[in-house]
């Protein structure tokens, strides 16, 4: 008798052990998910441009790359075009020009933590984004 209800003792301990092993793992590897490093900036385009060069096809996609430290830029059928990395106190941060019809390029993310606004400018299109830096 005494050996049984030592016997359900341990069970009982045997299976609480268990199971927060198994709560700790689960938690464990979701915490150690992979973090996405690459994160779509969403543009935001000048109706005006728009208005002017209605038969123009644009595709213009920005991606912030916190691995690099680099935003990354593809802006198809634009042509030459400027970019710019403005703080809130609309201070350029970091600006460069593109030339050559080459469609993609990359500049860096600046290294002050803040909200910043990316402008990409060219004569057949005008587009802004806002983002933030950690």
């Amino acid at each position: 008798m005494c050996y049984n209800k030592l016997k359900q003792f341990f069970m009982k301990r045997f299976l609480t052990i268990i199971s927060m092993m198994c709560i700790g793992l689960t938690l464990w590897a979701d915490n150690n998910e992979p973090q996405e490093s690459r994160k779509e900036i969403h543009i935001v385009r000048s109706k005006q441009h728009n208005e002017i060069m209605r038969d123009i096809s644009t595709n213009v996609r920005a991606y912030a790359d916190y691995n690099s430290g680099f935003i990354e830029l593809e802006c198809y059928g634009i042509g030459d075009f400027d970019v710019y990395i403005v703080d809130l106190n609309k201070q350029i941060v970091d600006q460069m020009s593109v030339c050559d019809g080459i469609p993609t390029c990359s500049i860096p993310m600046p290294e002050v933590s803040g909200d910043y606004v990316l402008v990409i400018w060219s004569d057949k299109y005008y587009g802004e984004a806002c983002f933030y830096i950690e």
